[in-house]
């Protein structure tokens, strides 16, 4: 099944089903990355077919795409799995050097399951014994014979140390300390991240606003990857953040049915907001969009908003605009304590149902006001756009960094632990001396 987990090491093979609905003969290709087997068919009917596979690994994320034509037409699916967690101890398999890492249970609000942290560190240990690319890293739940957890390394920097990584916390308590290890000083082993598994099944799209030949790319599973237009790289709040220059930068996912989301829904992001942008009539700066079309809109929308003068604030609203129709339900907040330029801001709208909503500024509810008539988002399932709002001409100026959409309402205790953790990570946990095997 696609997106199936803990899937033997032993796995033989790979099945699948293709069919032709005006009944021709099919030809397929399927491919696997990392590669552990391929095959291909010729002049196949409807049916059933299979492709050995061998060498699985444990605690790995394979994709692995069937490709099929009738010689007019021609398809492709993708699909992901993840092998088994078996435990291991990393010093019996090469792994030199560790780091305890504690949680402090202080900064964390409530217990979460599968919590993704955020680990940014500069370590010198890490700059002398590391691989350069950091491929050896690795963080598992305990000492000896342990689980290793999912992570996804955002960057590394091999000639200082740095690094920028999440990892997915199975259980993080807020009355004691949560421990967790890093290994690192592997010179023979291959990656250890696991992007797509650090990201619960809620989240449908996480972009960390890395930039790389014009697109960013999407940490899920769900390849919502984002062609950039004009904007441009710089430094963010966590690693880097796009600049949307206000006027004609924006960045464009394509249409992707995970987008086809009923309520609740949490759109979040990181902005650094400067003067201007937004539409000359009520400086309407949009975050992130999740649908938009040129007969309409309708989706749902986080923005910043200046239209009072010097009062600042942002809004999060869904619509279920047909044909030019816009009747909408929005909270907004326009304060001037609540935002103010040249700061960054995390920013999270949490949009239950109708007049059901929740905004936060840096991890606290900031209240609001409903205005609108929607009752129902009516289109769904088009693209998502980020540094603008349903009209080209709602440009964002400035930064903005870590966008995330969840098809589920995060709760303000969750919210609040990710402020904590993402605005000051060196406070949120701590490192302890180096330790070599026994």
């Amino acid at each position: 099944a696609n997106g199936a987990k803990d899937v033997l090491v032993t796995l033989p093979e790979l099945s699948f089903r293709i069919s032709d609905p005006d009944g021709d003969q099919m030809d397929y290709t399927v491919t696997t990355e990392p590669n552990i087997g391929s095959g291909s068919g010729n002049n196949k009917q409807d049916g059933v077919y299979t492709v050995p596979v061998s060498g699985l690994e444990s605690d790995m994320f394979y994709r692995w795409t069937v490709e099929v034509t009738d010689d007019k037409d021609t398809t492709s699916k993708e699909f992901v799995f993840t092998t088994e967690s078996i435990p291991f101890d990393p010093f019996d398999e090469g792994w030199l050097y560790r780091k305890q890492i504690a949680i402090d249970h202080i900064k964390v609000d409530g217990n979460h399951i599968d919590f993704p942290i955020l680990i940014s560190n500069v370590d010198s240990d890490l700059r002398d014994k590391a691989q350069f690319d950091g491929d050896d890293i690795l963080f598992m739940d305990d000492v000896g014979v342990a689980n290793k957890l999912y992570h996804e390394i955002e960057y590394y920097e091999g000639n200082n140390g740095e690094l920028v990584a999440w990892v997915r916390i199975p259980d993080l308590d807020d009355n004691s300390d949560t421990i967790l290890y890093m290994y690192y000083g592997n010179p023979s082993c291959g990656g250890q991240q696991c992007p797509e598994w650090v990201w619960d099944s809620d989240y449908v799209m996480v972009q960390h606003m890395v930039g790389s030949d014009d697109m960013i790319y999407d940490s899920t599973i769900n390849n919502n990857d984002g062609t950039i237009h004009e904007a441009t790289g710089t430094n963010g709040v966590i690693g880097q953040a796009l600049h949307f220059d206000g006027d004609d930068d924006y960045v464009r996912c394509p249409p992707n049915d995970v987008f086809d989301m009923d309520f609740p829904v949490t759109l979040e992001a990181w902005i650094y907001k400067e003067p201007g942008g937004g539409s000359p009539d009520e400086q309407f700066d949009g975050i992130i969009t999740t649908d938009k079309y040129s007969s309409g809109y309708s989706g749902y929308n986080m923005a910043f908003r200046h239209k009072q003068g010097d009062l600042y604030g942002f809004s999060a609203q869904f619509s279920n605009g047909n044909g030019g129709a816009s009747p909408k339900v929005r909270k907004s907040k326009t304060k001037a304590e609540i935002i103010e330029l040249y700061s960054y801001y995390k920013v999270t709208g949490v949009i239950k149902g109708i007049n059901d909503f929740n905004l936060f500024v840096n991890g606290q509810d900031v209240g609001g006001y409903y205005d609108g008539e929607a009752t129902t988002v009516s289109y769904k399932g088009g693209p998502c756009v980020i540094g603008n709002s349903w009209y080209f001409d709602y440009n964002f100026h400035g930064m903005i960094d870590e966008v995330r959409v969840s098809n589920t309402a995060r709760s303000s205790a969750w919210i609040s632990t990710e402020y904590n953790n993402q605005n000051d990570p060196s406070g949120f946990l701590s490192f302890g001396p180096e330790e070599t095997p026994p």
